[in-house]
């Protein structure tokens, strides 16, 4: 019998394996066939559906506001699943894809068996993993879960329940809106997570219309009502939550927070995360994100010499010291010509009284340069370099 040809892009984690390392999180994304549909079509490793409720479905439909030029995202509203209605969508995606079927769970903070209930109908309908979704912050208060990842206690009570129940994964899903996620995540590992999810989204504030007494910019509410902020704002935090939780857990690590490109996947990944989830920039630019994403890590790994993901995971981890252990170096800048468009960018910030413009071109004073990267950053053309052999790693600003 010949063996299965083995992807490249591969994952393996907690027991798991996943034909690529994107996984669509839990979301709106992942609420019927139809979409489940084309996450598999354009190369999702695996779904986490859409959240099961115990007893009880909140129906509603998602209030988005896409905020322009940032990337981020303040959804309200939003339907969830009864476990009834989760239990045959996980049959249905199981038999009708080959995703790996991940289903996300919520039950009232307090009440153990209903976690546990929850989470062996979803295993018994199918479900390769359960992930307790112990952070969602868009639900009313005595819904919530967010309390439960904000205290180790609660985490490793609802953790060991639920593991107790069943036999496969268990991932915790947790926030970064806390003290010390690390201590969140270490007593999940020690109740028996497989692995944690890092990080959920944050409670924010939706965008108002000014010029109308501050009302509601939502399509459909006449209301406010508090949302949930995700996308690009998200990842900066997200990766420092993953590292934190990497370094504090043997446990693997699913990094999630603000990923759109297949640069901000890796990044994640060598910060600890064994994969990643993607929500916010399939929602807007559609699923062909994932066929990009997917596309974009297979031709650096082959550029770079990575036989699977597994071997850049966590490699930013070794960089990780204290601030007082750094050690700083002198660099001076300088402007190749041939490069300079005079566009004026890297006249613009504030913090800088080095760069000056005259006739002749753009010029560095080195006596007064803070050595900050920000011009570095600004220049769309690179015509902004060290002037001796230190190798220049700054990535050019995205506009």
């Amino acid at each position: 019998m010949e063996e299965r040809c083995r992807s490249p892009l591969e994952v393996h984690f907690a027991g798991l394996t996943l034909a690529s390392p994107c996984i669509v999180a839990s979301s709106v994304l992942t609420g019927d066939m139809i979409r489940i549909g084309k996450a598999a079509a354009a190369g999702a490793g695996g779904v986490s559906t859409k959240m099961a409720m115990v007893g009880e479905s909140r129906q509603s439909h998602p209030d988005v506001i896409v905020r322009p030029g940032t990337g981020g995202i303040v959804s309200a509203g939003d339907r969830r699943l009864s476990l009834d209605e989760a239990r045959a969508l996980v049959r249905r995606a199981r038999r009708e894809t080959d995703l790996t079927i991940i289903a996300n769970l919520l039950a009232p903070a307090a009440d153990e068996m209903a976690w546990q209930r929850g989470a062996v109908g979803l295993q018994e309908a199918g479900a390769q993993a359960v992930e307790l979704d112990l952070s969602c912050p868009n639900l009313p208060g005595r819904s919530s879960a967010r309390s439960v990842a904000q205290s180790p206690v609660d985490s490793g009570r609802v953790t060991r329940a639920v593991k107790s129940a069943v036999n496969v994964p268990v991932l915790c899903k947790l926030t970064a809106q806390v003290a010390d996620i690390a201590e969140v995540a270490r007593m999940c590992e020690l109740s028996g997570a497989d692995a944690v999810v890092v990080i959920n989204g944050f409670p924010a504030a939706p965008e108002i219309d000014i010029r109308k007494g501050g009302r509601p910019t939502y399509l459909t509410s006449s209301g406010h009502s508090f949302g949930t902020l995700t996308g690009s704002p998200l990842f900066p935090i997200a990766c420092r939550a993953v590292a934190d939780v990497s370094r504090a857990v043997s446990i693997p690590v699913l990094g999630c927070g603000g990923i759109s490109s297949w640069e901000e996947a890796v990044q994640m990944m060598m910060w600890g995360a064994s994969a990643v989830q993607i929500c916010s920039s399939i929602l807007v630019r559609g699923f062909s994100v994932l066929d990009k994403i997917n596309e974009g890590i297979s031709t650096f790994m082959k550029e770079a010499g990575y036989g699977s993901p597994a071997d850049f995971v966590g490699a930013a981890l070794q960089y990780v010291v204290p601030a007082e252990s750094i050690v700083r170096r002198r660099v001076d800048l300088s402007v190749i010509d041939e490069k300079c468009t005079r566009c004026g960018l890297c006249l613009m910030p504030g913090i800088c009284l080095a760069l000056s413009e005259s006739p002749e071109g753009i010029s560095i004073d080195t006596k007064r340069c803070l050595n900050c990267g920000v011009c570095i950053r600004l220049c769309p053309n690179r015509a902004i370099t060290p002037s001796d052999a230190v190798e220049a790693s700054i990535q050019p600003h995205r506009t």
